[in-house]
């Protein structure tokens, strides 16, 4: 009986390998995609491997580009995805506004927030050798005590103006700010997405155009001094979120008329050699004799950001001709130049004030003082046609409007004076 039971068994093992070694050919040829793969595209994989391009090739559409920088201002994408730099799309890394952008990481984007922390120093080991490997960012310039004696002061030693165009320096113009929008990015990470620039006024308070606002949700938006650089990793940079955003009641978004946003910090902005607030001036001023210089980082040959922010030399324009300039240009005989505008034109033949540049102040030198400055204007708008003025809201119309706000949140009304404007109105006051 037992032999019969191991007979059987033995029967049924030879079977089963039997049926292995016959069956593989057959399971191979299921299972083994190797020689069943399709010579048809997949079309899924097709778009991804080659997604459209947009921006006049410069760019492509894809889910999300892998820093902020990088997007580019084309809606043909659709509302799905961003038409971002084509490095966002890791293809070759091309030069894009004068310079090269950082090759994208393979694993998740970082942070984008501006301080970026060290990271700490990786142990590997083999079996053979043990290899140590640190990796660290740059270290933060370093930030020295700084108490500005005035307002409209840079502490730079260096001087970027006397050309049309050109990068300004570290702490050269210490009142600009960039504005920006703080969002969730696709790995749930904070995307900082920047708008517009500003000017600090006040360490509370920051003037921008109410176009860069308008219709902006206050708690995402962010402000950040300091930053000179948009890469950079260095720059001691403060960042202040928002409590309040004043928009001018008169402001037209079609028309850009009264084209002015006061912005009430949550917290003040502490001065040092990179952030020191702007000199207004009176209603009344003369700017005739005077160099007036604009800052900002749009690029006006791309509508884009600049790595650096820039300096270019402009020329105020009387209202009567810029208003006839723009006539020829946009609205023929019915356009009138409002009064809370203020014209300036670049050199002939250039146009390097963009899109991105809105709210980014125009700046002329105090009267006798090369290297302090008023605020003129805000930049607005423009055609973005050689020759033809750009326009700038009037800070000087908004004088009594801006000491009028300063006031309703108990702050003082002159700090923004040159030191001797100030003590004569101290005088006055005494009186």
């Amino acid at each position: 009986m037992y032999g019969k039971v191991v007979t059987a068994l033995f029967c049924f093992l030879c079977a089963v390998l039997f049926w292995c070694v016959v069956a593989q050919n057959d399971t191979d040829e299921v299972f083994n995609f190797s020689r069943r793969r399709s010579t048809t595209p997949d079309p899924i994989l097709n778009f991804f491997a080659n997604p459209p391009t947009c921006d006049n090739g410069r760019g492509v559409c894809i889910k999300e580009c892998s820093d902020i920088v990088l997007m580019r201002p084309d809606v043909s994408c659709g509302s799905i995805l961003v038409c971002c730099s084509r490095e966002s799309d890791n293809s070759v890394n091309q030069p894009d506004n004068g310079f090269a952008f950082p090759t994208r990481p393979t694993r998740p984007p970082a942070i984008t927030t501006i301080r970026i922390k060290q990271t700490r120093p990786t142990t590997t080991t083999t079996t053979t050798t043990t290899t140590t490997t640190t990796t660290t960012e740059e270290p933060e310039l370093p930030e020295e005590p700084f108490d500005p004696e005035d307002c409209g002061y840079g502490s730079s030693e260096e001087d970027s103006t006397g050309q049309t165009l050109g990068d300004s320096y570290r702490g050269e113009f210490p009142w600009n700010v960039g504005i920006f929008s703080r969002e969730k990015s696709f790995y749930g990470t904070n995307q900082d997405i920047f708008h517009c620039g500003g000017t600090i006024i006040d360490d509370f308070v920051v003037l921008t155009a109410a176009t860069c606002v308008h219709n902006k949700n206050r708690s995402s938006l962010i402000v950040i001094g300091g930053m000179l650089d948009v890469f950079s990793r260095r720059e001691k940079r403060q960042e202040r979120s928002l409590e309040q955003v004043i928009i001018h009641p008169k402001f037209g978004h079609t028309s850009r008329i009264y084209d002015i946003a006061f912005l009430v910090l949550s917290d003040k902005f502490d001065y040092s050699r990179t952030i020191n607030r702007i000199c207004l001036p009176r209603l009344g001023t003369s700017f005739k004799e005077s160099n007036c210089l604009f800052t900002g980082w749009g690029d006006g040959t791309s509508d884009g950001v600049r790595q650096v922010m820039k300096t270019v030399e402009l020329q105020l324009t009387e209202s009567r001709p810029c208003e006839d300039s723009l006539r020829r240009m946009i609205y023929k005989n019915v356009f009138k130049l409002s009064e809370s505008f203020q014209c300036a034109e670049e050199e002939a033949n250039t146009v390097n004030i963009g899109r991105m540049d809105v709210g980014s102040p125009l700046v002329c030198n105090v009267r006798g003082k090369n290297r302090q400055f008023y605020q003129v204007g805000l930049y607005s708008w423009s055609t973005m046609e050689p020759n033809v003025p750009s326009v700038f809201t009037n800070v000087t119309f908004f004088r009594e409007w801006i000491d009028g706000q300063m006031k309703l949140i108990d702050r003082l009304p002159y700090i923004y004076e040159p030191e001797v404007e100030n003590e004569e109105n101290e005088g006055n006051e005494e009186n």
